[in-house]
């Protein structure tokens, strides 16, 4: 099972954040998250999925502007959106014009976080994760043996969380023999 959904909502949510973009005109990431977390009609982890993948086949670009990253949507996309606007659901598309209202200027919603802390000779407690406003979308705690492992634990997840994250969820959905 792909911990993204199946085809068509891996193509309805590509679709969503198609439509976010065109009404915005530009977005970043927490005004995807902050309108998505809002709506429960996608996680962070899938939506910075799904914009890395967007930005990849060219219906959506990044910017770089002043301190931070932004999203607008490219002619391909809007071609891309006009063409499948069907495949969204009305009432999707209304909750989201409402929401879309109070983030025209963004609101920074979401945190990954990864820090560790010594416990002893060879013993450091890592603790990394990530959240949305004030929900924890996951958080580990996990001890380790040396600073390095410690270190390179926050460093991945700083750079790689939706990935990991992904294959965390993939593990744990994953059907398992009792034998």
């Amino acid at each position: 099972m792909n911990p993204l959904g199946s085809d068509k909502e891996i193509a309805r949510n590509k679709l969503l954040i198609l439509f976010i973009m065109d009404k915005l005109g530009e977005a970043d990431d927490s005004v995807l998250t902050a309108v998505f977390s809002e709506t429960r009609m996608m996680n962070y982890f899938i939506m910075k999925h799904m914009v890395e993948e967007l930005v990849e086949s060219g219906l959506i670009k990044k910017t770089s502007q002043q301190e931070h990253t932004v999203c607008q949507i490219t002619s391909d996309g809007r071609n891309m959106l006009v063409l499948l606007d069907g495949m969204i659901p009305k009432g999707s598309k209304k909750t989201l014009e409402r929401q879309l209202v109070r983030y025209k200027n963004g609101t920074p919603t979401s945190t990954i976080y990864a820090d560790f802390t010594v416990k002893g000779n060879n013993e450091y407690c890592v603790t990394y994760g990530a959240s949305e406003r004030d929900f924890k979308i996951i958080e580990i705690t996990m001890a380790v043996g040396t600073r390095e492992h410690a270190k390179a634990i926050c460093e991945n997840w700083k750079t790689h969380s939706p990935a990991i994250y992904s294959e965390i969820t993939e593990s744990l959905f994953k059907k398992r023999n009792d034998s």
